[in-house]
């Protein structure tokens, strides 16, 4: 910025300097001023035969022109003579300054220490603790009992039919007849029928004798609606990544747990950033991880490097200088680390997510500094005009401290960043979780309300067996003797009581 105001300043000087027409009016005396430009004091046809001759056509005399003219006409010529110089010299080195960046001879302290702030919060957002509502809910295991209930009151060959040693295909036609040659509902008999064989003494009260036609309407509604939830629940089973588990492939890559020495993938660091003279071995935007070791580790170029994304990381951060898939893990971990500093924006969740990736969108940006713009470039690059070097590790001759982005994850329909994505779906995945854990309890609830209602329809049969049950008769009375001991006749009339003879 100051070299192009001292270059405004110079080029002002010299397009605007005026020298100036002094003359003496022979009359008053009095000296005038008229400005014109040198050129068209140079095109003066009185202006050539004075510098040649010396002498003039016009009124004055020579003596007046030697007082007057030449001596103004030799200073200001002089003057411009020496200007010119000085631009000569100047314009060549201003022209380089006056570049949209500052060209610098390399990294330095600081060029990219808001982008690593920014990224930090990405990765603090990968390893947050992800709070999903533990849930004792168990919908499916409440299905599977209301099952085994309905297959206790169920024909017997309809019982006998289901093998659980076997699977559908291998079960015999005999049985599957007898199950009605339908395999949809294969699966929850199998788990109803193991279900029964478990708790077999327990459920058998509820259905020791046969239930009333009534109580079997109500069992069979409620298997029904069990079974669906036994299926959905089958269904949704291991559909859903656990968010942790995405999470931690948005910081390391697609399907890995922890980082790796090799994990950049070729020895070149310019390929690995910014997919130099070899676009297929482009890292950037695979993995948070490598786009910190692109941005922040320390280049053997220069000492710079080391305080690239912040005074002091040099001390034991940066302070051994990466090679790439050699020392990956070793110089990558301590970055992770020193993420720390900044603290987590938040749970993970859709919108902490969003925020973070805009705060970073606004730092990638064109780079116009090489003859060639590069687009979609996080972090330093040096602009010195020539053909761009890639992110080699050094902002110095047109190459940089940098990680460069593919352009196929920048679309007008939205950024497809691979760890953006991998960050994204966790986060939807912590929402889902919630949301299932709530819509389990209240499954749990409706199931329960059928189990306690089929078991109460259950019961009902037994109530009227034991009232009908034949009552033990009371013991009879005992026969006291003692009140006919006055009379031989009374006593013996009894049938119970012997005469001994009057007490």
């Amino acid at each position: 910025m100051k070299a192009k105001i001292i270059l405004d300043k110079l080029l002002n000087l010299f397009l605007t300097y005026k020298p100036i027409n002094t003359y003496m009016s022979k009359s008053t005396e009095v000296t005038q001023t008229k400005p014109y430009t040198p050129i068209a004091l140079a095109d003066s046809a009185q202006w050539r035969k004075i510098q040649k001759t010396g002498k003039s056509t016009t009124p004055y005399t020579e003596k007046e022109i030697q007082t007057h003219f030449k001596p103004h006409i030799l200073e200001y010529s002089c003057k411009i003579q020496v200007l010119s110089k000085r631009l000569a010299l100047a314009i060549p080195l201003l022209a380089v300054l006056l570049s949209d960046r500052r060209s610098e001879a390399n990294s330095a302290a600081d060029d990219n220490a808001a982008e690593f702030r920014a990224l930090c919060n990405l990765v603090n957002l990968a390893q947050a603790t992800i709070e999903t509502q533990p849930t004792t809910a168990a919908p499916k295991q409440t299905a599977i009992y209301i099952g085994a209930l309905n297959l206790s009151i169920a024909p017997k060959e309809f019982t006998e039919a289901i093998d659980v040693s076997k699977e559908w295909s291998t079960l015999p036609e005999t049985n599957k007849q007898k199950l009605g040659g339908d395999q949809t509902y294969w699966a929850f008999y199998k788990a109803a029928k193991q279900e029964l064989e478990k708790n077999k003494q327990w459920i058998q009260q509820w259905t020791t004798p046969a239930p009333s036609q009534k109580a079997t309407v109500h069992v069979k509604a409620a298997a029904e609606r069990a079974f669906q939830v036994f299926t959905t629940e089958t269904e949704q089973q291991g559909k859903i990544q656990t968010p942790q588990q995405l999470a931690t492939e948005a910081l390391y890559g697609p399907g890995k747990t922890t980082a790796t020495e090799t994990m950049a993938g070729d020895s070149d660091r310019a390929k690995v950033c910014s997919g130099h003279n070899d676009a297929a071995k482009n890292k950037a935007g695979q993995a948070l991880y490598t786009d910190l070791l692109c941005l922040c580790a320390a280049s053997s170029e220069n000492a710079g490097t080391k305080q690239a994304c912040g005074k002091g990381l040099q001390t034991a951060t940066t302070n051994t200088n990466w090679t790439p898939n050699s020392n990956d893990k070793a110089a990558g971990d301590k970055l992770v680390a020193a993420c720390e500093r900044f603290g987590s924006p938040g749970k993970l969740s859709e919108p902490t997510v969003e925020a973070a990736w805009a705060q970073l969108k606004q730092l990638i940006r064109r780079e116009t500094g090489p003859a060639s713009p590069q687009e979609l470039v996080l972090g330093k690059v040096d602009g010195g005009g020539g053909s761009f070097a890639g992110c080699t590790g050094n902002a110095a001759s047109n190459k940089g401290q940098c990680a460069k982005y593919k352009a196929e994850h920048f679309k007008k329909e939205g950024a497809t960043v691979p760890w953006l994505m991998k960050l994204r779906a966790a986060a939807a995945a912590a929402a889902e979780i919630d949301k299932q854990t709530k819509a389990k309890e209240t499954l749990v609830m409706e199931l329960n309300l059928l189990n306690n209602t089929i078991t109460a329809a259950l019961s009902s049969h037994q109530i009227p067996q034991i009232l009908s049950k034949p009552m033990s008769p009371p013991a009879a009375a005992a026969t006291d003797c003692s009140k006919h001991k006055d009379s031989k006749t009374t006593c013996e009339n009894t049938g119970k009581c012997k005469w001994k003879g009057k007490v």
